[in-house]
């Protein structure tokens, strides 16, 4: 897509980095937490006609930024993972052909781990905006968002979602975890991944 004006390509992000936050965010406090965080976003059109496409970056990080500045830290990390659990969900079931989950869950975790890690990063674009996506197959896998657009510090979204899309298609027992973060300094956001 590009900005009329400038000529410049706008990044883009998945919508459910938009559409899952509020069924996280009415979990927690109702239609009322919802509509306020979206406001303070300037997104309340999205409660009303939902996206259906990808969706500018700018606007995805200016709701992340609303849940984490107008919640206090445990129920801003609390919705953030919901959100993003949903997320991972919703890829999984909608976005990854059902032969390839197939596939993913029939071998073992040695294998299927690298092959989704090389999948998500030939598909960061949906969670990651503009950002450049790296990954380090293993042993001890690990995926980089470098200058993540997302990052809040820590990356609770993107922990849950890495996680759920692991643990549904490699291993029960997968493990995400954010080692470093842009937003805490880091030229990258690094998440380990572990079965």
């Amino acid at each position: 897509m590009k900005d009329g004006a400038l000529g410049v390509a706008q990044a883009r992000v998945g919508p459910n980095a938009i559409l899952q936050c509020a069924p996280a965010l009415a979990a927690l406090g109702g239609e009322d937490l919802t509509r306020r965080i979206y406001a303070d976003a300037g997104l309340s059109r999205m409660l009303d006609m939902p996206p259906e496409t990808m969706v500018p970056q700018d606007e995805v990080v200016a709701l992340h930024r609303a849940i984490a500045d107008g919640l206090p830290p445990g129920q801003a990390a609390q919705v953030a993972r919901d959100a993003g659990a949903r997320t991972g969900r919703y890829i999984v079931e909608n976005r990854i052909p059902a032969p390839a989950r197939l596939m993913l869950r029939a071998l073992p975790a040695r294998l299927s781990g690298p092959a989704l890690l090389r999948a998500i990063t030939r598909h960061a674009w949906t969670f990651a905006g503009d950002a450049d996506v790296l990954h380090d197959p293993g042993p001890g896998m690990r995926l980089a968002i470098l200058d993540n657009p997302l990052a809040i510090g820590p990356c609770h979204w993107h922990e849950a979602v890495l996680q759920t899309m692991f643990r549904r298609l490699v291993s029960r027992r997968a493990q995400v975890r954010e080692t470093r973060c842009c937003a805490r300094g880091a030229p990258a956001c690094i998440f380990e991944i572990a079965m």
